[in-house]
Order: structure tokens, then sequence, then C-alpha cells
């Protein structure tokens, strides 16, 4: 008598025998790609960091200039125009390492050649 193996029934929230029950809750591309836990920041959208801070009293918008290496103010004005002004440098170094060129440069004549002889060998 040969005994046959049961097979076993996948859990729902897998994919590829990976857990994936993380990402049922991710609402932006930050969250399905695990963004915040290598960004300084918690989003990467300003109105979404604004209105964070918005909602910060004085404590918590100096813990968030201790985070993110800033040197905390006593007045709450100029706690959020720091950390928005780091926030939009932050952001920018990251666009700018992502730069496409929106029109590719012409090729010179020269350049056509050099292409054409080496497709035609």
């Amino acid at each position: 008598m040969k005994k046959t193996a049961k097979k076993r029934k996948a859990p729902a929230n897998t994919v590829d025998g990976k857990n994936h029950s993380s990402l049922s809750h991710a609402k932006t591309i930050d969250q399905v790609l695990g963004v915040a836990k290598f960004n300084q920041y918690p989003t990467t959208d300003e109105k979404q960091y604004n209105k964070a801070l918005d909602e910060m009293v004085k404590v918590d918008l100096q813990r968030e200039c201790l985070r993110v290496f800033l040197v905390p103010h006593d007045r709450t004005e100029v706690m959020k125009a720091r950390l928005l002004k780091k926030f939009r440098e932050y952001i920018a170094k990251i666009h700018a390492s992502n730069v496409i060129p929106t029109e590719p440069k012409q090729a010179s004549k020269k350049a056509h050649s050099i292409l054409s002889r080496m497709l035609v060998s």
C-alpha cells in the first residue's frame, strides 16, 4: 500500500510562497515599494507632509526637527518653514537622480554614418 502525500493549501495572503499580507493595506506607491523604510520622510508627497506638520504640536515639531537633523526653534512657524524647506531639498535631490531628458539629442551625420556601418557589418 502506497501512501500519497497530502497537498497543502497555500495561505490566502501568499504568492510564490511569500507572505504579502503587508501589501493589502498599501494605498500609495511609497507603501507598496517600502520607501518609508529607506526614506528619511514618511512620504514623498509635499501635501501629505504639510498636512502632517499642521497636525503636530510644538513638541512634535521639535522631535521632527531633531529626527531630520535640524535645530529646533521656539516658534512653530519657523520650524514648519525649516522642515518644509529641508523636505523640498530632499525630494529635489531624489528627483534630480531620476531625470530623463524630454527630447533626445540629434546625432550628427558622422555618428549616423558610423552607426550604419556598425549595423551593416
